[in-house]
Formats: C-alpha cells, structure tokens, sequence
C-alpha cells in the first residue's frame, strides 16, 4: 500500500542520522570487499583463459606439425625415388638431405602422439592423432623400405647425416631383384595405394584433430569469456553503487532540505523516477532503492517483452509483434504493403533431412526476407508460425516494391530456396482494415503458391 502524506512525514522524522551512519560504513567494507574479490575473480579468469587459448594452440601447433612433418619426409623421400639422378648423371642428394634432416625434428608420428597421452584433451582429438600418427609411422616405414631399395642400386655417399637414415636391411629376395625392379619396387611403396590411403588419413585425421581443438577452444574460452562479462558487470554495479553512495552520503551531510513527501507519492503514483537531488538522506535512501526497483522492473519487463515477441528459432518478431506492429503502423497513418510468406519444402526437408535441416532452412528463408524487405531501423519482418513470414513496408511504391521482389526472387536463387509469397497494397484496397489487408496478402500468397504447385514449383 502507498503511504499517505502523514504517514511518510512521521516515518521521515523519525530516524536519526546517526542510527543509519554505522550502516553506511558497513555497506562501504562491503562494496569495498567486493570490488577487490571482483578484480582478483577477472584478473584469475582473463589468466585462465590466457592460458587455455595457449596451451590449444600448442597442441593445434604440435598436430600440425606431425602433418608438416610427415609430408615433409613423403615428399622429400619421393623426390628422390622419382629422380635419383640429376641430369649432369650425379646422385641426388638435395632430397636426401632434406629427407635426413627432417628426421631430427622431434614431430614424428608416434613421438606427437606419446606427447598428445600428457595433454589435457579429450579422447577423441587423442584418437584422432593416434590414429594419423599409426599411419604416418606406417608411411615412415615404406619410406625407409623404400630407400633402401634406391640404395641398393644408387649407394648413399657416407656422409653423417645420410648415415643417419634407419635404412632396414633387404631381404634376400629383394636384394636379388634387378635394378629395374628395385626402383619400380620403391617407387611402389610411397606411390601406391596403401601409401596414398595412409597420407589422407594423416591428413584428415589432423585436420580432424585442428578443428576439434578449435572447437573446443573456442567452447571453454566462450565460457570464460561469460564468467569474467558477469564479474565486469557486477564490478560496474559494484562501482556504482560505491558512486552513488558517496553521493548519497554527501547529500546528506550537505544538504538538509526535506523534499516534500507529497511530491514523492505524486511521483509513485504516476510510476516514475523519484527525484534524488534534494531532501536529507533518508528521503535520498527510499528514492534511490525505489529508482533501482523500477530500473529493475523496467528492465524484466523490456526482457519479458522481448522473449513474448521473438521467434527464437529465427530471431525475427513473432505473430504477436506482427499484430501490434501493423495496428500500430495503420494507427500512425502510414498507407501499409503487406507481404505474407509460405516456405516451401518444408515437410519435405523435415521428413528427408531430418528437422535441423528443416531448422536452418526456415532460418535461411528469415535471411532472405529480411535482407529483401527489412527496413532499417525497424523490425519490420516477423515469422507468424511453422512455415509462414510476413513483412510490414510503410508507405512503399509500386516501383520499390518490384525492385524488392526482383531481389526476394534472385536471393531465393542464391540460397537454393523456394518461398511463396503474396502482398496487398493499402494503396490499392481503399479504406480497407488491418484485418482485410492481411486477407487479401494471405489471399494472394496462396494463389501463387497454388500456381506453383500447378508447375511443380513448390511441394
């Protein structure tokens, strides 16, 4: 219940200032203490997430190098089994060499999967380097095969770091093949097919592993992110409220005029912000906390609102938003055009595709209405429900009208999809309602979408 005038005079001459003065204090310690608990909470986080956003990208780096790694070794060992000889007649050695030091970089297969067992991912990233790891070690096995085919019939010079390649002995058989059939024999082990499969997996199963450390990078960063937004907003409350306190304290301490109680149930009655310039700090102390709660009301409110009016699947204003934006929209005077909207192979998309490609094909035909018919700085395209938009154009030309449509037609095109649609001009339909308007939009989308149906445009 509102206080009346007496009721309020008595309660503000009651309380002495002195009895509300240890209270202050406290409040002070409080905010105070809250305030460095805030800055060490976002100081923690933003470390936190400076670490995880490195720690990810040393292991996005160390995947990516066991690819760089193993292609570097396939390619470096082909290059010299498809041209073992210069053209001057010489040995070439340019690829072994390279071969050779690659092979004391520590990014090989099984040592970048031993070093992925210590890392804090999951079990699928270390699967996916497990098994990109098998198969490059398996490459690095036909490689050496490989070499020591080429060896046999082109002899390394001994140098260290050509003697540094692990070549594995022939067997008997092979040492007995001819020189022709060595070569075709190692060229056939880093150009077959067993070798061709196992470079794709290493490179799916990397590019794999990058995209999940990448996901969920981005997942525990955005959760972060979250925390230290909520602890800064709670800061800046904090802040505030430290503000307004130390003017709410000064207030009293320098101004002694009561503000007239009358006037504060006045302005209760007509709901709205009481006045905190003047009166002494009890009258300054009921206006500021009613002024959050109305803040606050106001606030609910405005989210409740939007949470009434949004389709959350799109984004766009809902079959309640429409109502109120096109009555709204007649009342102020504007001659109203009219859209309505059927997209179409929706059924379709949900029982073959399943219903999240239904989901983003609602999603993309929002897209598509809103880029054609949204005016900017309005919310003028709403979805009413299932499979049906609409779009409200104030005081729109027939020329305008087209050249939206024309656009609406060649976006359909881009995004490979298919939506009926209608309009009605005010324009058009002297004198007509709200409701006649929508009739005859509705009226004229579904006799284009039956046109389409007679030419097998639409399901």
């Amino acid at each position: 219940m509102w206080q009346t005038d007496n009721q309020a005079e008595k309660q503000a001459g009651g309380v002495p200032a002195n009895r509300i003065a240890l209270p202050i204090v406290i409040l002070f310690i409080i905010l105070h203490l809250l305030v460095v608990f805030l800055f060490v909470s976002i100081s923690r986080e933003s470390r936190a997430m400076s670490a995880t956003m490195q720690k990810m990208g040393e292991y996005t780096t160390d995947a990516t190098d066991l690819l760089a790694g193993s292609s570097k070794l396939s390619e470096t060992s082909s290059g010299f089994i498809l041209m073992p000889v210069t053209e001057n007649g010489e040995i070439n050695y340019t690829p072994l060499m390279a071969y050779a030091g690659e092979l004391k970089e520590d990014r090989r297969g099984s040592a970048v999967a031993a070093r992925f067992e210590t890392y804090g991912v999951s079990d699928e990233d270390r699967a996916y380097i497990d098994e990109a790891a098998g198969s490059a070690d398996a490459m690095y096995e036909a490689q050496l095969h490989a070499l020591a085919l080429m060896n046999s019939v082109y002899p390394f010079t001994d140098v260290p770091a050509l003697s540094s390649i692990p070549l594995p002995e022939l067997s008997a058989k092979e040492q007995a093949y001819p020189e022709e059939q060595k070569i075709s024999a190692a060229r056939q082990l880093v150009l077959g097919t067993e070798y061709a499969l196992n470079k794709q997996t290493v490179s799916n199963d990397v590019s794999a592993c990058v995209a999940n450390l990448k996901k969920e990078s981005a997942a525990k960063v955005a959760a972060m992110n979250v925390k230290v937004t909520q602890y800064r907003r709670a800061l800046w409350a904090a802040i505030i409220a430290v503000v307004s306190l130390l003017v709410f304290t000064f207030a009293v301490i320098y101004q002694q005029i009561l503000v007239p109680i009358s006037r504060i149930t006045q302005q209760i009655g007509e709901d709205k912000p009481l006045s905190t310039i003047r009166g002494i700090r009890e009258v300054r102390e009921m206006a500021v906390a009613y002024n959050g709660l109305l803040h606050r009301r106001d606030t609910l409110d405005s989210i409740l609102r939007s949470a009434a009016e949004t389709d959350t699947l799109t984004g766009l204003p809902n079959r309640y938003a429409f109502r109120q934006y096109l009555i709204e929209s007649h009342d102020e005077g504007y001659s109203l055009g009219l859209l309505m909207f059927d997209v179409n192979y929706l059924k379709q998309t949900n029982d073959t595709l399943g219903h999240k490609a239904g989901d983003e094909l609602l999603r993309n035909a929002a897209e598509c209405i809103s880029r054609c018919f949204g005016t900017a700085g309005e919310s003028n395209c709403f979805r009413l429900g299932g499979d049906e938009f609409a779009a409200v154009l104030k005081d729109p030309t027939t020329d305008l009208l087209n050249n939206d449509i024309k656009l609406f037609l060649m976006e359909q095109q881009s995004k490979q999809i298919s939506i009926s649609w209608g309009y009605a001009l005010a324009s058009e339909l002297i004198g007509a309602s709200v409701e006649e308007l929508i009739d005859a939009a509705d009226k004229r989308m579904y006799e284009k979408k039956k046109e389409m149906h007679a030419t097998g445009a639409a399901d």
